[in-house]
């Protein structure tokens, strides 16, 4: 069989979809042996995929770095190339296929937001995929959803059959481990500025993940005399004046690190040094970062909101999305050894059941059915 892969969304600093969509390809890339891929990625495309007599790149010269660019691209020269080539079929991984995509069609959603919470969204985000993202689900044979919270949510505002959305999970990555090496550990501490404790936030700087609350539940933490510093990594998100003014009025304000996009080498170890990661969102349609966490050996603290219970199970401390219950797990973890030690175990072990391997395996089970 012989896949087609829209990889043009790509281009660096990559996102939590992105790397999604990376690493899926780099998994079916080391699973896939028995089938034929040609990725398409555009001019911005930053690497990480090697080829191989199964696996082809194919970069179309179009710039990516603007999202109606790489729109026009997908819906001229990717579509052409699409009815050129002999495919079984196309997978568009990113919400959204082109228009006139003639193969069997395979399209990833990893939430329902723009319907389900449109004020959470950006509002040329809502009015986009409102309107491509239910054509593309008309079109698709399968759509792939990372969880059952996004399954229920798909079925409930789109136009989808029961037995077209399939759940496959995503993966966390074997580099994601706990980091003993005390020269690794010093190079990012000093490269980061880092504190001797703090507790971190890993993701986009937007209303979802509520960092509101995380400041008001990490100051609870100061009012209380811990001396932890709060690090946030990851780049700016839409809306995040909210959060930056009330990060002004804090009389901690100094203690907030704000270390921008990390690059996907450095995070195994930003996470070891964390105490404690913390992941209040309000929703989620998966919940990528606080898994990698617990992988590495962190206590994580996270809401019971949106697919977050499911995702984590009881391998995390999950409390409602606000600054009092926030700040007093926070502490729990802080105060008491042996909760720490059991979180720290039981996140082990959920990770464990997160393989990138059993994401590309079943997500080639979708294509072969897709194909027959």
């Amino acid at each position: 069989m012989h896949i087609a892969y829209n990889a043009l969304l790509l281009r660096p600093p990559l996102s939590g979809v992105e790397q999604s969509i990376l690493r899926l390809a780099q998994a079916l890339r080391c699973w896939g042996k028995s089938h034929q891929f040609t990725i398409f990625v555009g001019r911005d495309f930053p690497g990480g995929l090697g080829e191989a007599p199964h696996f082809h790149l194919v970069r179309l010269p179009w710039p990516n770095h603007r999202p109606w660019l790489r729109l026009l691209g997908e819906n001229t020269l990717l579509a052409w190339r699409l009815r050129r080539g002999k495919f079984d079929l196309f997978h568009a991984p990113g919400y959204v296929a082109p228009w006139a995509a003639p193969q069997p069609l395979v399209v990833s959603l990893y939430d329902a937001f723009v319907f389900s919470h449109p004020h959470l969204c950006k509002p040329s985000n809502v009015l986009y995929f409102r309107l491509m993202v239910p054509l593309s689900v008309r079109r698709a044979a399968y759509v792939l959803v990372p969880s059952e919270f996004t399954r229920r949510a798909v079925l409930r505002h789109l136009p989808a059959r029961p037995e077209q959305v399939q759940v496959v999970p995503l993966g966390v990555g074997e580099e994601f481990r706990p980091v003993i090496d005390p020269a690794r550990r010093e190079e990012v501490r000093r490269r980061y500025h880092l504190p001797e404790r703090f507790v971190l936030f890993v993701g986009n700087r937007e209303p979802k993940k509520n960092l509101p609350v995380a400041l008001e539940a990490w100051e609870r933490l100061k009012q209380r005399g811990w001396p932890h510093h709060f690090v946030l990594a990851g780049g700016k998100g839409w809306k995040e004046e909210a959060f930056l003014a009330r990060l002004q009025n804090s009389p901690w304000r100094g203690e907030v690190h704000r270390l921008g996009y990390v690059p996907a080498e450095h995070l195994p170890v930003l996470y070891s040094l964390a105490e404690v990661f913390l992941f209040p969102s309000l929703v989620e349609g998966f919940g990528l970062p606080p898994l990698e966490a617990m992988a590495c050996g962190t206590p994580v603290v996270a809401s019971c909101r949106g697919a977050l219970p499911e995702v984590l199970g009881e391998a995390a401390l999950l409390v409602e999305p606000k600054g009092e219950e926030v700040g007093e797990a926070l502490e729990r973890v802080l105060r008491d050894a042996e909760v720490a030690d059991a979180l720290r175990q039981k996140g082990f072990r959920q990770a464990a059941r997160f393989p990138w391997r059993r994401t590309a395996e079943e997500t080639l089970r979708i294509y072969e059915a897709c194909a027959s």
